[in-house]
């Protein structure tokens, strides 16, 4: 969970040079697109909760950066299940400039969507005197913008099936 920008694509070639295990077949997305922003956005509830998580993770940093976790968050925090949307605010809290960032996990749906739009805003300001990179496979444009249609498609996909999940 180190590499947060890449994709299992990425990883398959990594596999495959170091220990010689055989590439995977892999999907269009797999290929293009981030494996931690594939799980948080189309993931199962299991899957969005440890990336929810991982984007707070101080040691993936250092290897994926932390400017660009927020918008994946901040839709977590929208999130069917408790458990998502109570990590996802930890750890945007853990980003520059999200540490006084006020949401209550619990609240309502619509102070839940006001606290996305606020944590979108926010990320958006910061991006703008930040300059920073931005790699095509976490879905943000080398301008800082989210390409959304990709974003939303994912978002759509996800797996909302109820489950338990027993720690």
């Amino acid at each position: 969970q180190c590499h947060q920008d890449k994709t299992l694509a990425w990883t398959g070639d990594y596999l495959s040079r170091w220990y010689e295990i055989p590439k995977p077949n892999l999907s269009e997305d797999e290929r293009q697109i981030a494996a931690t922003v594939l799980w948080a956005l189309r993931g199962d509830a299991g899957q969005r909760v440890l990336i929810a998580w991982s984007y707070g993770w101080k040691d993936a940093y250092e290897t994926s950066g932390n400017h660009w976790q927020a918008p994946y968050l901040a839709q977590l925090l929208e999130d069917r299940y408790d458990a998502v949307r109570f990590i996802a605010q930890r750890s945007l809290r853990r980003l520059p400039g999200f540490q006084d960032f006020e949401y209550d996990f619990n609240g309502p749906l619509n102070h839940r969507a006001a606290a996305h739009q606020r944590a979108l805003q926010a990320w958006a300001g910061s991006q703008k005197s930040l300059k920073l990179p931005f790699a095509r496979p976490v879905l943000i444009d080398r301008q800082g913008h989210v390409l959304e249609t990709e974003f939303q498609r994912l978002w759509k996909q996800r797996d909302d099936r109820p489950m338990s999940i027993v720690e």
